[in-house]
């Protein structure tokens, strides 16, 4: 019952437009966490990119409606990002080495502007835990960053009353463990002849 009245006692004494735009966000975040736990269990990176870019953009939707607006900075760059990283690979184009330092002061800058209290921080560090998923040279790395970027977002969520989205953060720290141990420990022990 306690953990309901941290994360619920917020949401319960909104109304009118307040309450209206806290569903909305909500129902929105639910998608979000419907094409997260699909992106942790497949193997392709323009898969997994096409994927990231929908949940992002539903994501910074998502958090305007709680006027949570670095996380929806964050989101946003994160879908455009995303973008730039699936026009390269899809190019079969290296990812150029100023990309991620470019992208990670791009966020920096972007987030500080509406940066208002401490938790503020939090998207921020997922952020640039998403660029390092993104240029990461395999899915094992992809996948280990944004179990890492998941945790960051958590108590952000509550703290906004992202509830929706908390659960698909949780979702994805979930979801990156088993697609880690799925792909990155159980198959590679049996490709490596070291498995059963």
């Amino acid at each position: 019952m306690d953990l309901f009245k941290i994360f619920f006692s917020a949401a319960s004494e909104l109304s009118g437009a307040d309450l209206t735009n806290y569903l909305i966000s909500q129902i929105l975040g639910i998608g979000v966490f419907v094409i997260c736990l699909v992106i942790g269990q497949v193997n392709g990176f323009k898969i997994i990119l096409g994927l990231k870019i929908a949940a992002n953009l539903l994501q910074t939707v998502s958090m305007l409606f709680v006027n949570a607006y670095v996380g929806a900075i964050v989101a946003a760059l994160a879908a455009i990002i995303s973008i730039a990283v699936f026009i390269f690979r899809r190019n079969c184009i290296d990812i150029p080495k100023w990309f991620a330092p470019a992208s990670i002061a791009i966020y920096t800058v972007a987030t500080l502007i509406s940066f208002s209290k401490p938790t503020d921080i939090l998207p921020i560090i997922g952020g640039i835990l998403l660029v390092l998923s993104l240029v990461s040279k395999t899915t094992t790395g992809f996948r280990i960053y944004m179990l890492i970027s998941a945790i960051m977002w958590i108590p952000y969520d509550v703290a906004v009353l992202a509830h929706a989205n908390l659960l698909t953060h949780v979702g994805n720290l979930i979801t990156y463990a088993i697609g880690i141990i799925r792909f990155d420990l159980i198959k590679r022990k049996k490709t490596d002849g070291t498995g059963i």
